[in-house]
């Protein structure tokens, strides 16, 4: 009798092994199937993020050409400037040495 209670313990606890072994491998699975999904998704963001990269490093090149643009237009606007006020500032001088002249001329005339 204690026998077949014995029996009886050994093939419940057999029972029990086998069904946590078949949760072990159901289980490792699971596992397997998650790490298969996190490197696929892996992959996806590491082609993802090469396309920002590469997105970002395509609009500092358009920026930096805007920028050389930018700065030759006032290199260019300062040149042009400073012709400018330099035919204005002999204009002054003309204008102011004619003055002068002509208040001299008279001045001879009146005096």
């Amino acid at each position: 009798r204690i026998n077949e209670e014995l029996i009886k313990r050994l093939e419940k606890s057999e029972k029990e092994l086998e069904e946590r072994s078949m949760r072990m491998e159901n289980l490792e699975k699971q596992v397997s199937n998650h790490s298969g999904l996190i490197e696929t998704n892996l992959e996806q963001a590491s082609e993802v993020n090469k396309g920002i990269l590469s997105k970002v490093q395509e609009n500092n090149e358009l920026s930096n050409q805007k920028i050389e643009l930018i700065k030759k237009q006032v290199s260019d606007n300062r040149a042009n400037f400073n012709v400018k006020f330099g035919e204005v500032e002999d204009g002054v001088f003309k204008s102011s040495k004619a003055t002068k002249e002509n208040t001299e001329k008279l001045r001879l005339l009146i005096g």
